[in-house]
């Protein structure tokens, strides 16, 4: 089973190499470069395994944005 990491950063440098990094390892990265991007990702991204985000996204925060994102991709998500 491939592991589904959910990264969302507004800084497209840093969004690009977690994704190169992640991607690297054999993870299936979903990038967002907001809050609301991140939201609106398509069902597929339903299978998150784990959320990394960025603390001070633009619009709706890293913190917001976990606290709608967890319980959308279900139990056990870890966002970080």
């Amino acid at each position: 089973m491939t592991l589904r990491i959910r990264s969302s950063t507004d800084d497209e440098k840093s969004r690009r190499l977690a994704a190169d990094v992640l991607e690297h390892h054999g993870y299936a990265v979903t990038r967002a470069a907001s809050g609301e991007e991140a939201l609106a990702l398509p069902a597929r991204a339903r299978r998150t395994t784990s959320c990394w985000l960025d603390i001070q996204l633009p619009g709706i925060g890293g913190i917001d944005t976990a606290a709608c994102v967890a319980p959308a991709v279900g139990p056990g998500v870890r966002c970080r």
